[in-house]
């Protein structure tokens, strides 16, 4: 196995194992939350105050669902594509190459620009639910401030929620940049095996076709 290789697999299985952990943790938060609110999404829900009682105008639950979701595809893709760069690693075999490394980085793209959405989901939605609690309760500052300082109306338990959250929009950008990274080294990986096809292919012996020789006139 060429020592690009070797490099090539050692750094992308570290942030393979990163990105494992980003998406474990994501998905958790995301869930742990929506649960702590009977099974119902925060991200941009309606306040309204019934008498000293938070009540919520949830939105719809398909934004966490399409976070959570992004996270488990996102954090089994590198566990699988991990597992495989150490098998790689450890065998020196079975590396894909040019065009498979073309696949890949298409695949890697397209989870990085779900990935972007994701994070945005989660970054708008919790901004916009923290600025309708402050809308109504307008002597408390800071988002932070509202797990412990209201009355959750029944059914509602908002212990917690914004750092859970924070948590989750954290790695949520983490785990885009982290494919961004994986999809230029498939890019790099594509380009350079490309390059060092023909020159294999000039140095094997098996390509070189052999005349035979002239006789005599």
């Amino acid at each position: 196995m060429a020592v690009f290789g070797k490099i090539l697999s050692v750094v992308e299985i570290c942030i393979l194992l990163v990105a494992v952990g980003c998406g474990i943790t994501g998905a958790i938060m995301i869930g742990l939350t929506s649960n702590q609110f009977g099974s119902h999404c925060i991200l941009k829900a309606g306040v309204e105050d019934l008498s000293g009682f938070i009540s919520l105008q949830y939105s719809g639950m398909s934004r966490c669902n399409y976070c959570m979701l992004i996270q488990i595809v996102a954090l089994l893709l590198a566990f699988v594509f991990g597992a495989y760069r150490l098998l790689v690693l450890c065998s020196g075999k079975y590396d894909i190459k040019t065009f498979g490394r073309l696949i890949v980085s298409i695949v890697f793209g397209a989870l990085t620009f779900l990935m972007l959405i994701e994070a945005c989901l989660v970054n708008v939605g919790l901004n916009k639910f923290c600025g309708n609690l402050s809308a109504v309760y307008t002597t408390v500052t800071g988002c932070r401030t509202f797990q412990t300082s209201i009355i959750w109306f029944t059914g509602e338990n908002g212990a917690h929620f914004y750092d859970n959250m924070k948590v989750a929009e954290s790695v949520s950008w983490i785990g885009v940049l982290l494919w961004l990274s994986m999809t230029l080294l498939s890019i790099v990986s594509h380009c350079t095996y490309k390059r060092q096809r023909p020159h294999a292919h000039r140095q094997d012996p098996k390509a070189v076709k052999t005349v035979p020789a002239l006789g005599p006139v």
